[in-house]
Protein backbone atom coordinates (compact mmCIF):
# COMPACT_ATOMS: atom_id res chain seq x y z
CA UNK A 1 0.00 0.00 0.00
CA UNK A 2 1.24 3.15 -0.77
CA UNK A 3 -0.70 5.47 1.88
CA UNK A 4 -3.03 4.16 5.27
CA UNK A 5 -5.75 6.53 6.70
CA UNK A 6 -7.53 6.02 9.77
CA UNK A 7 -6.28 2.32 9.44
CA UNK A 8 -7.64 1.85 5.63
CA UNK A 9 -5.47 1.24 2.82
CA UNK A 10 -5.27 3.97 -0.02
CA UNK A 11 -3.41 2.90 -3.29
CA UNK A 12 -1.70 4.30 -5.68
CA UNK A 13 -1.80 3.31 -9.89
CA UNK A 14 0.71 4.73 -12.39
CA UNK A 15 0.16 4.41 -15.87
CA UNK A 16 3.14 6.83 -17.52
CA UNK A 17 4.66 4.16 -19.40
CA UNK A 18 1.41 3.58 -21.12
CA UNK A 19 2.16 7.38 -22.63
CA UNK A 20 6.19 6.56 -23.40
CA UNK A 21 5.19 5.43 -26.98
CA UNK A 22 4.20 8.80 -27.98
CA UNK A 23 7.02 10.60 -26.64
CA UNK A 24 9.97 8.80 -28.17
CA UNK A 25 9.87 5.41 -30.03
CA UNK A 26 12.68 2.40 -29.16
CA UNK A 27 13.06 3.31 -25.44
CA UNK A 28 15.89 0.60 -24.13
CA UNK A 29 14.29 -2.19 -21.91
CA UNK A 30 16.55 -1.67 -19.49
CA UNK A 31 15.42 1.94 -19.03
CA UNK A 32 12.06 0.77 -19.04
CA UNK A 33 12.73 -1.81 -16.39
CA UNK A 34 14.41 0.43 -13.85
CA UNK A 35 11.68 3.02 -14.08
CA UNK A 36 9.29 0.32 -13.19
CA UNK A 37 11.31 -0.60 -10.04
CA UNK A 38 12.17 3.02 -9.11
CA UNK A 39 7.70 3.54 -9.47
CA UNK A 40 7.74 0.88 -6.99
CA UNK A 41 10.14 2.24 -4.12
CA UNK A 42 9.24 5.84 -4.65
CA UNK A 43 5.75 4.48 -3.22
CA UNK A 44 3.55 3.31 -6.19
CA UNK A 45 1.51 0.03 -5.60
CA UNK A 46 0.71 -0.91 -9.06
CA UNK A 47 1.53 0.14 -12.89
CA UNK A 48 -0.75 -0.12 -15.42
CA UNK A 49 0.35 -1.92 -18.70
CA UNK A 50 -1.19 -2.53 -22.15
CA UNK A 51 0.08 -4.95 -25.06
CA UNK A 52 2.82 -2.70 -26.00
CA UNK A 53 4.12 -2.03 -23.16
CA UNK A 54 4.12 -5.38 -21.95
CA UNK A 55 5.94 -6.64 -24.95
CA UNK A 56 8.54 -3.55 -24.48
CA UNK A 57 8.84 -4.90 -21.10
CA UNK A 58 9.84 -8.10 -22.06
CA UNK A 59 9.00 -9.33 -18.80
CA UNK A 60 7.44 -8.29 -15.37
CA UNK A 61 9.82 -6.26 -12.62
CA UNK A 62 9.32 -7.80 -8.59
CA UNK A 63 8.59 -5.73 -6.40
CA UNK A 64 5.51 -3.72 -8.00
CA UNK A 65 2.07 -5.40 -8.65
CA UNK A 66 0.81 -4.90 -12.46
CA UNK A 67 -2.58 -4.05 -13.96
CA UNK A 68 -3.18 -5.09 -17.78
CA UNK A 69 -5.12 -3.16 -19.85
CA UNK A 70 -7.46 -4.61 -22.23
CA UNK A 71 -8.88 -3.30 -25.20
CA UNK A 72 -9.24 -6.28 -27.67
CA UNK A 73 -10.00 -9.47 -27.28
CA UNK A 74 -6.61 -10.68 -27.93
CA UNK A 75 -5.49 -8.84 -25.21
CA UNK A 76 -7.87 -10.80 -22.66
CA UNK A 77 -5.85 -13.84 -23.76
CA UNK A 78 -2.86 -12.12 -23.59
CA UNK A 79 -3.66 -11.19 -20.10
CA UNK A 80 -4.84 -15.03 -19.50
CA UNK A 81 -1.19 -16.65 -20.37
CA UNK A 82 0.81 -14.78 -19.05
CA UNK A 83 -1.13 -15.02 -15.18
CA UNK A 84 -1.99 -10.93 -14.93
CA UNK A 85 -4.07 -11.06 -11.43
CA UNK A 86 -5.37 -7.74 -12.17
CA UNK A 87 -6.99 -6.15 -15.60
CA UNK A 88 -8.86 -2.90 -16.55
CA UNK A 89 -11.13 -2.32 -19.32
CA UNK A 90 -14.12 -0.38 -20.54
CA UNK A 91 -17.44 -1.48 -20.29
CA UNK A 92 -18.01 -2.95 -23.76
CA UNK A 93 -15.29 -4.53 -23.56
CA UNK A 94 -16.06 -6.10 -19.79
CA UNK A 95 -19.65 -7.15 -21.09
CA UNK A 96 -18.37 -9.60 -23.65
CA UNK A 97 -15.47 -10.47 -21.80
CA UNK A 98 -18.04 -11.86 -19.62
CA UNK A 99 -20.11 -13.95 -22.03
CA UNK A 100 -16.87 -15.47 -23.36
CA UNK A 101 -14.38 -15.76 -20.17
CA UNK A 102 -16.99 -15.90 -17.36
CA UNK A 103 -14.47 -18.20 -15.47
CA UNK A 104 -11.48 -17.20 -16.49
CA UNK A 105 -12.11 -13.94 -15.55
CA UNK A 106 -13.38 -15.31 -12.08
CA UNK A 107 -9.37 -15.77 -11.25
CA UNK A 108 -8.82 -12.00 -12.23
CA UNK A 109 -9.58 -9.24 -10.10
CA UNK A 110 -11.15 -6.43 -12.81
CA UNK A 111 -11.73 -2.83 -12.63
CA UNK A 112 -14.15 -1.25 -14.82
CA UNK A 113 -13.33 2.06 -16.04
CA UNK A 114 -15.89 4.29 -17.02
CA UNK A 115 -15.45 8.17 -18.46
CA UNK A 116 -16.95 10.60 -15.71
CA UNK A 117 -17.22 14.41 -16.65
CA UNK A 118 -19.17 15.38 -13.28
CA UNK A 119 -18.78 13.41 -10.45
CA UNK A 120 -21.96 14.54 -8.97
CA UNK A 121 -23.56 13.10 -12.42
CA UNK A 122 -22.82 9.29 -10.86
CA UNK A 123 -26.26 7.84 -11.41
CA UNK A 124 -25.40 5.90 -15.09
CA UNK A 125 -22.92 4.44 -13.22
CA UNK A 126 -26.19 2.97 -11.00
CA UNK A 127 -27.79 1.77 -14.05
CA UNK A 128 -24.58 -0.57 -15.06
CA UNK A 129 -25.83 -2.64 -12.80
CA UNK A 130 -28.86 -3.45 -14.47
CA UNK A 131 -26.41 -4.58 -18.15
CA UNK A 132 -23.39 -5.94 -15.78
CA UNK A 133 -22.85 -8.82 -13.39
CA UNK A 134 -20.94 -6.75 -10.65
CA UNK A 135 -20.51 -9.94 -8.24
CA UNK A 136 -16.85 -10.43 -10.01
CA UNK A 137 -15.64 -6.57 -10.43
CA UNK A 138 -12.85 -5.90 -8.19
CA UNK A 139 -13.51 -1.74 -8.80
CA UNK A 140 -14.49 0.68 -10.48
CA UNK A 141 -12.49 3.43 -11.95
CA UNK A 142 -13.94 6.69 -12.59
CA UNK A 143 -11.38 8.52 -15.59
CA UNK A 144 -11.90 12.40 -16.63
CA UNK A 145 -13.85 13.54 -13.58
CA UNK A 146 -12.80 17.19 -15.62
CA UNK A 147 -15.83 19.26 -13.14
CA UNK A 148 -16.17 17.90 -9.67
CA UNK A 149 -17.37 19.25 -6.39
CA UNK A 150 -14.64 18.20 -4.01
CA UNK A 151 -17.03 19.18 -1.12
CA UNK A 152 -19.45 16.00 -2.06
CA UNK A 153 -16.58 13.64 -2.46
CA UNK A 154 -17.55 11.39 0.71
CA UNK A 155 -21.16 10.98 0.19
CA UNK A 156 -20.66 10.29 -4.05
CA UNK A 157 -17.76 7.86 -3.49
CA UNK A 158 -20.25 6.28 -0.43
CA UNK A 159 -22.97 5.66 -2.77
CA UNK A 160 -20.96 3.98 -5.49
CA UNK A 161 -19.59 1.32 -2.80
CA UNK A 162 -22.69 1.10 -1.06
CA UNK A 163 -24.32 0.44 -4.12
CA UNK A 164 -22.28 -1.41 -6.42
CA UNK A 165 -20.37 -3.27 -3.68
CA UNK A 166 -16.84 -2.81 -5.57
CA UNK A 167 -13.81 -0.56 -4.74
CA UNK A 168 -13.38 3.21 -6.35
CA UNK A 169 -10.61 4.02 -8.43
CA UNK A 170 -10.06 7.83 -8.79
CA UNK A 171 -8.32 8.96 -12.89
CA UNK A 172 -8.86 12.49 -12.70
CA UNK A 173 -7.79 14.53 -16.05
CA UNK A 174 -6.32 18.20 -15.83
CA UNK A 175 -8.50 19.92 -18.21
CA UNK A 176 -8.93 22.61 -15.32
CA UNK A 177 -5.52 22.32 -13.59
CA UNK A 178 -7.22 20.07 -10.20
CA UNK A 179 -6.57 16.97 -11.29
CA UNK A 180 -3.71 16.48 -8.37
CA UNK A 181 -6.43 18.23 -6.03
CA UNK A 182 -9.26 15.55 -7.03
CA UNK A 183 -6.98 12.61 -6.35
CA UNK A 184 -5.80 13.72 -2.97
CA UNK A 185 -9.49 14.56 -1.91
CA UNK A 186 -10.81 11.32 -3.36
CA UNK A 187 -8.17 9.73 -0.76
CA UNK A 188 -8.91 11.60 2.22
CA UNK A 189 -12.93 10.84 1.42
CA UNK A 190 -12.75 7.00 0.99
CA UNK A 191 -11.68 6.49 -2.77
CA UNK A 192 -9.14 3.37 -2.58
CA UNK A 193 -7.12 3.97 -5.61
CA UNK A 194 -5.68 7.13 -6.81
CA UNK A 195 -4.56 6.56 -10.99
CA UNK A 196 -1.59 9.28 -11.59
CA UNK A 197 1.36 9.81 -13.90
CA UNK A 198 4.71 11.29 -13.49
CA UNK A 199 4.71 15.08 -13.95
CA UNK A 200 1.02 14.67 -15.03
CA UNK A 201 1.99 13.46 -17.98
CA UNK A 202 -0.04 12.24 -21.31
CA UNK A 203 -3.84 12.04 -22.43
CA UNK A 204 -5.39 15.28 -23.99
CA UNK A 205 -5.11 17.34 -20.71
CA UNK A 206 -2.91 15.33 -18.85
CA UNK A 207 -3.42 13.69 -15.32
CA UNK A 208 -3.13 13.91 -11.70
CA UNK A 209 1.11 14.78 -11.08
CA UNK A 210 1.94 11.23 -9.26
CA UNK A 211 4.76 13.14 -6.97
CA UNK A 212 2.48 15.49 -6.23
CA UNK A 213 -0.31 13.21 -4.99
CA UNK A 214 2.20 11.02 -3.07
CA UNK A 215 3.68 14.23 -1.32
CA UNK A 216 0.09 16.30 -0.82
CA UNK A 217 -1.77 12.99 0.44
CA UNK A 218 1.36 13.11 3.38
CA UNK A 219 1.68 17.37 3.74
CA UNK A 220 -1.84 18.07 3.63
CA UNK A 221 -4.04 15.22 4.13
CA UNK A 222 -2.27 13.37 6.88
CA UNK A 223 -2.00 10.06 5.12
CA UNK A 224 0.85 7.92 6.47
CA UNK A 225 2.62 7.33 2.71
CA UNK A 226 5.05 4.46 1.93
CA UNK A 227 7.72 4.74 -0.41
CA UNK A 228 10.66 6.35 -0.35
CA UNK A 229 10.42 10.33 -2.37
CA UNK A 230 13.86 10.72 -1.80
CA UNK A 231 14.43 9.07 -4.75
CA UNK A 232 11.74 11.66 -7.03
CA UNK A 233 14.92 13.38 -8.41
CA UNK A 234 16.91 10.10 -9.80
CA UNK A 235 13.26 9.08 -11.00
CA UNK A 236 13.06 13.18 -12.99
CA UNK A 237 16.24 12.58 -14.47
CA UNK A 238 15.27 8.39 -16.11
CA UNK A 239 11.90 10.03 -17.07
CA UNK A 240 14.24 13.01 -19.17
CA UNK A 241 16.45 10.12 -20.17
CA UNK A 242 13.34 7.98 -21.84
CA UNK A 243 11.50 10.76 -22.90
CA UNK A 244 13.53 13.18 -24.24
CA UNK A 245 11.57 15.85 -22.45
CA UNK A 246 13.08 17.95 -19.77
CA UNK A 247 11.56 18.67 -16.47
CA UNK A 248 10.89 22.39 -15.80
CA UNK A 249 12.66 23.82 -12.89
CA UNK A 250 9.91 25.30 -11.49
CA UNK A 251 7.84 22.12 -11.62
CA UNK A 252 6.28 21.42 -7.92
CA UNK A 253 8.31 18.56 -5.83
CA UNK A 254 11.05 17.18 -8.39
CA UNK A 255 12.03 20.63 -10.27
CA UNK A 256 15.55 21.77 -9.99
CA UNK A 257 14.76 25.43 -8.78
CA UNK A 258 11.92 25.35 -6.56
CA UNK A 259 14.26 25.37 -3.44
CA UNK A 260 16.24 28.43 -4.44
CA UNK A 261 15.52 31.33 -3.03
CA UNK A 262 17.15 35.15 -3.52
CA UNK A 263 15.95 38.00 -2.12
CA UNK A 264 16.55 39.47 1.10
CA UNK A 265 13.49 38.87 3.42
CA UNK A 266 13.00 35.42 2.20
CA UNK A 267 16.70 34.68 2.32
CA UNK A 268 16.35 36.07 6.59
CA UNK A 269 12.96 34.07 6.73
CA UNK A 270 14.71 30.91 5.30
CA UNK A 271 17.42 31.48 7.88
CA UNK A 272 15.19 32.05 10.88
CA UNK A 273 12.21 29.29 10.05
CA UNK A 274 12.68 27.46 6.92
CA UNK A 275 8.73 26.46 7.41
CA UNK A 276 8.09 30.17 6.81
CA UNK A 277 8.18 29.44 2.99
CA UNK A 278 8.45 26.01 2.72
CA UNK A 279 5.37 23.69 3.63
CA UNK A 280 7.73 20.67 3.13
CA UNK A 281 11.79 20.52 3.41
CA UNK A 282 14.06 19.80 0.88
CA UNK A 283 15.12 16.60 2.27
CA UNK A 284 11.84 14.73 2.22
CA UNK A 285 11.85 15.24 -1.55
CA UNK A 286 15.51 14.23 -2.18
CA UNK A 287 16.67 18.06 -2.66
CA UNK A 288 19.01 20.96 -1.19
CA UNK A 289 18.34 24.23 -0.44
CA UNK A 290 20.00 26.91 -2.55
CA UNK A 291 20.97 30.59 -1.92
CA UNK A 292 21.51 31.98 -5.23
CA UNK A 293 22.41 35.93 -5.33
CA UNK A 294 21.11 38.36 -7.55
CA UNK A 295 19.95 42.14 -7.86
CA UNK A 296 17.28 40.80 -5.49
CA UNK A 297 19.57 39.90 -3.08
CA UNK A 298 20.41 41.97 0.45
CA UNK A 299 23.03 41.51 2.91
CA UNK A 300 21.55 39.04 4.74
CA UNK A 301 21.80 36.98 1.67
CA UNK A 302 25.78 37.57 1.19
CA UNK A 303 26.59 37.41 4.57
CA UNK A 304 24.77 33.47 4.32
CA UNK A 305 26.54 33.15 1.35
CA UNK A 306 29.97 34.06 2.54
CA UNK A 307 29.16 31.54 5.32
CA UNK A 308 28.04 28.40 3.37
CA UNK A 309 31.05 29.39 1.15
CA UNK A 310 33.56 29.19 4.09
CA UNK A 311 34.31 32.32 3.31
CA UNK A 312 35.51 34.00 6.79
CA UNK A 313 32.60 37.65 7.22
CA UNK A 314 35.08 39.42 9.63
CA UNK A 315 37.06 42.04 8.19
CA UNK A 316 34.67 42.29 5.10
CA UNK A 317 32.86 45.32 3.33
CA UNK A 318 29.17 43.63 2.78
CA UNK A 319 27.94 46.64 1.59
CA UNK A 320 30.51 46.76 -1.11
CA UNK A 321 30.21 43.25 -1.68
CA UNK A 322 26.37 43.76 -2.13
CA UNK A 323 26.98 46.47 -4.08
CA UNK A 324 29.14 44.90 -6.45
CA UNK A 325 27.13 41.52 -6.86
CA UNK A 326 24.03 43.49 -7.63
CA UNK A 327 25.58 45.82 -10.46
CA UNK A 328 26.89 42.39 -12.31
CA UNK A 329 23.75 40.97 -11.95
CA UNK A 330 21.63 43.28 -13.13
CA UNK A 331 24.60 44.61 -16.17
CA UNK A 332 24.80 40.68 -16.92
CA UNK A 333 20.71 39.80 -16.73
CA UNK A 334 20.98 36.92 -14.11
CA UNK A 335 22.30 35.59 -11.03
CA UNK A 336 25.67 35.70 -9.97
CA UNK A 337 27.20 31.67 -9.48
CA UNK A 338 28.68 30.89 -6.69
CA UNK A 339 32.25 30.48 -8.55
CA UNK A 340 31.80 34.37 -10.07
CA UNK A 341 30.97 35.92 -6.56
CA UNK A 342 33.93 34.33 -4.87
CA UNK A 343 35.95 35.67 -7.77
CA UNK A 344 34.56 38.51 -6.88
CA UNK A 345 34.85 38.67 -3.23
CA UNK A 346 38.76 38.00 -4.03
CA UNK A 347 39.02 40.88 -6.11
CA UNK A 348 38.45 43.02 -3.58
Amino acid sequence: MAAMLQGKNRYITDRTILQMPDKKKDIPRKDLRDFCVMLGRVGVDFIEVDRKTFEALGALTEGVRYIFRVEKEEDMRMCFEHGFKYCVMGSRSLMWAQMQYKRKLEKIKTILEVDVYNAQKTEHLIRLKGFIDFQGIYGIRMKGLSQSMLIDWHDIIGMIKEYLSVKVDLCPEDKYHMATATGVEGLMNGADFVTATFGGSGGLYGFAALEEVLLAAKVIGGLRVRGDMTLLPELRRLYEKMTGENVKGIKPVVGDDIFKYESGIHADGIRKNPATYEPYGPDEVGQRRQLILGKHSGSNAVIMKLKELCIDCEGKNVTDILKRMRAKSIRLKRNVPDSEFIALCNEL
